[in-house]
């Protein structure tokens, strides 16, 4: 009997064929983007990246090839992996059978069954209260003895930052004063400021003499009234900006215009003095701030002091060329009542 000769098996074996597996694990592969390979195969031996001298205008399956990035090689798709990726380019599903409009079959109301599904029967336990729901509501009900557990209060709807004189009415004596204050009105548009202006508008030469000797602020206009033959003759306007400037000052102070100044604290504890532009003098209380009483003093009031003495309780007041003695009728009553007899008893130098 003839004797078959032993085989190599592993003659034909190429290393192309030989499953290579990356070894590098779960971390980045940019780390190996500056090394001439992209990782380690089981024995430790480094996978060196490929050289890449394809050309895609050459090679006709160039676009079915994809890049293995663990190794580096490069995978050829076959034509069940290309059609799978165009249906989920389109949205479809994956798998070609699946049919997602197919009929739903109702398995416990479509067929009539004789036996239930499940006939086991309930539970003893369901027929018995529970222990522990009973543990629970008696540790609520000794909480709620003891004080622990308190019901919930219902909201405040009172604002907490509210007007203190938004139920008082603006008339009275009490009320919250209301100063509003209007802005400067802008001047009127000069008919100097045309392009063409009549003969009559423009300035003679002696005009000019007294427009130049006149002070800034005695002048009527600002500027001398010229004629121009078109628009694109007119030069740059050099107060512009100025008179911008001015203007925004006018709407920017004119909230300060009405100013007040608070005087010391006087005899009666409590409240201050303040005297105010729209001559009248005001009593504000330093607890509230409020203003607690408003006296019309017929003019400007250019200064005030209280009385020293603790025992009268007088203010006085330069009003123009006038002073004016007044009782602010604030604090003790007593005090306000002597302070009246005080008045009462005054009588002119003969």
């Amino acid at each position: 009997m003839a004797r078959v000769p032993s085989r190599d098996e592993y003659a034909e074996d190429s290393s192309d064929e030989e499953d290579v597996r990356n070894t590098v694990g779960n971390v980045p592969l940019e780390w190996y983007e500056d090394f001439p390979h992209v990782g380690y195969d089981l024995d430790g031996r480094r996978i060196y990246k490929p050289l890449r001298t394809r050309d895609e205008l050459d090679d006709p399956d160039f676009w079915r090839t994809v890049k293995d990035r663990m190794t580096g090689q490069d995978l050829r798709l076959t034509d069940e992996q290309v059609a799978l990726l165009q249906r989920l380019q389109r949205g479809q599903f994956g798998d070609v059978s699946f049919d997602p409009y197919e009929p739903a079959v109702d398995f416990f109301s479509g067929n009539i069954m004789i036996h239930p599904v499940t006939n086991r029967p309930e539970d003893k336990r369901s027929f018995i209260p529970s222990l522990v729901e009973k543990e629970k509501v008696s540790r609520m009900v000794h909480a709620i003895k003891m004080g622990w557990i308190q019901p919930r209060r219902s909201r405040d709807s009172t604002p907490r930052f509210y007007d203190l004189w938004a139920q008082e009415d603006p008339n009275a004596v009490l009320g919250r004063p209301q100063d509003a204050c209007a802005c400067t009105q802008a001047g009127p548009a000069w008919p100097h400021r045309v392009i063409q202006l009549p003969p009559e508008y423009l300035p003679s030469e002696e005009e000019h003499l007294v427009w130049a000797q006149q002070e800034p602020g005695e002048r009527k206009l600002n500027f001398l009234p010229r004629k121009f033959p078109s628009l694109r003759a007119v030069p740059a306007y050099g107060r512009f900006s100025q008179e911008r400037f001015e203007r925004c000052l006018d709407l920017y102070l004119c909230p300060r215009q009405r100013k007040m100044r608070c005087l010391p604290r006087g005899p009666v504890a409590g409240f201050r003095l303040r005297r105010w532009l729209d001559g009248s003098l005001r009593l504000w209380e330093e607890a509230t701030a409020r203003c607690m009483r408003v006296v019309p003093v017929g003019g400007v009031v250019r200064s005030v002091a209280w009385n020293p003495n603790p025992s009268i309780c007088l203010v006085a007041a330069a009003v123009d060329d006038a002073v004016l003695l007044l009782n602010p009728v604030l604090g003790d009553p007593l005090l306000a009542g002597s302070t009246d007899q005080l008045l009462s008893a005054f009588a002119l130098p003969e």
